[in-house]
């Protein structure tokens, strides 16, 4: 987040690329950003402290988040005009610009969830649909009169993350993008239980199914929606997931190499099975036991660092000693 103080005309400006036709070079090399243009924002004098946050691309508009305006601003990229600003009216309008700072001001931030906009606000996230720029939804996520900064979006499990960093307690709030109610919250505290500092900007990561966020803790969830928690932690427990030493873990094997396996025992997290602890029996190709893809009952051995040492034959001989003593009972 931003508060600048212009002495200039209040702008958004443009940067264009040079080269053959304005898209790229004619000599093989990387095109050189150029100034295009800059677009005065309506309401605004040269000398506003003009205090504004995140925006985004979505389709032909451009559209990012003014606190001065108490709104949402559009920009119509192939007119390069200040089109419209989205401000909401009565409980679903936005905070503006507090004399206590940007911390009790909004709003803050905005993401595209399907075909709406979803746009942090000082104790709610407010939904907005862009086709008709209005505030269509206000969802509470706080009481504590402090800004929700901030977003991001898992479409894949219809989840939408967005944090409180300046509560009592900071947090981060999950709503359900289909029923837009709030399944779950997570509280920030330091590894001795005090609040802890940051919460910007998070982001979600498909190829390891996790939230990313600039700060981490201890995770509280709280749900009416049994359902929907139960969707919410399972993702959460992923971000915070850490290998136990003798913990027993059903993992995928992700890459085989001639001295053993890499094996993924949850999103993000691989250790090595080398080939002396496949089987119980002495193998010479590790591709004889395993392919890349095949899902695989390991143990933690021993954690050095980030390297984490598995064990596929500890478990079968646990297996087959277990299956030992039923037969004797």
């Amino acid at each position: 987040m931003k508060t600048l103080n212009w002495h200039v005309t209040i702008a958004v400006g443009l940067v264009g690329l040079a080269g053959c036709g304005g898209g790229g070079s004619d000599n093989g090399n990387p095109p050189s950003p150029r100034y295009v243009s800059q677009i005065a924002i309506q309401g605004l004098s040269p000398t506003t402290n003009y205090s504004f946050d995140l925006g985004l691309v979505s389709g032909t508009k451009y559209y990012f988040t003014d606190r001065n305006s108490s709104a949402i601003q559009v920009i119509d990229i192939p007119t390069l005009a200040n089109s419209a600003k989205i401000q909401g009216a009565g409980m679903s309008a936005f905070a503006g610009v507090s004399a206590a700072g940007n911390s009790k001001s909004g709003p803050d931030g905005v993401n595209a969830v399907g075909s709406l906009l979803y746009a942090g606000d000082v104790n709610s996230v407010k939904i907005v649909d862009p086709a008709t720029n209005v505030v269509v939804k206000d969802i509470v996520v706080s009481t504590a009169g402090v800004r929700a900064d901030e977003g991001c979006v898992d479409a894949a499990h219809h989840l939408y993350m967005i944090s409180s960093p300046e509560e009592q307690v900071p947090s981060s709030t999950f709503v359900d993008t289909n029923t837009q109610t709030v399944v779950a919250k997570v509280t920030f505290t330091d590894n001795k239980g005090a609040p802890s500092a940051g919460l910007e900007q998070c982001r979600y990561d498909a190829a390891t199914d996790s939230f990313f966020v600039n700060d981490d803790g201890t995770i509280h969830v709280a749900s009416n929606d049994e359902a929907s928690a139960t969707k919410a932690l399972r993702i959460i427990s992923e971000i915070t997931a850490v290998a136990e030493i003798g913990k027993t873990y059903l993992g995928k094997v992700v890459r085989v190499v001639d001295f053993g396996a890499f094996v993924e025992i949850f999103p993000g997290t691989d250790g090595l099975l080398h080939i002396s602890e496949i089987a119980e029996n002495r193998i010479k190709e590790v591709r004889d036991e395993l392919k890349e893809g095949d899902q695989v009952l390991v143990k933690v051995l021993s954690m050095e660092g980030n390297k984490i040492k598995l064990s596929r034959k500890a478990v079968l001989r646990e297996q087959r000693e277990k299956l030992k003593a039923k037969t004797h009972e």
